[in-house]
């Protein structure tokens, strides 16, 4: 059992999109956990921990990732090949 708190991971490219997931997470009482990527690159960056996302006390690997289907640079189904290789 981990005591660690639960993170989402949210890909995706509209702003909108992700204001909206923010205050559906927020009404259901999960504001801390949510961390954004904006493509692709980012979100593989992310669960890499490589560049800015380093850190993984900051940048934690997500319990749960939400990706949008179609996002420019990297499409979801090109992200889970890169997924492979996790860090931390």
């Amino acid at each position: 059992m981990t005591t660690e708190e639960p993170s989402v991971l949210l890909v995706d490219d509209s702003k909108n999109d992700a204001m909206l997931m923010r205050i559906v997470f927020e009404r259901a009482g999960l504001q801390k956990p949510l961390h954004y990527a904006i493509d692709g690159d980012e979100a593989i960056a992310y669960l890499q921990g490589s560049g800015p996302y380093a850190d993984c006390t900051l940048f934690p690997l997500p319990t749960v990732l939400l990706l949008d289907l179609n996002m420019p640079k990297k499409t979801a189904l090109r992200c889970w090949r890169g997924f492979a290789n996790n860090r931390c």
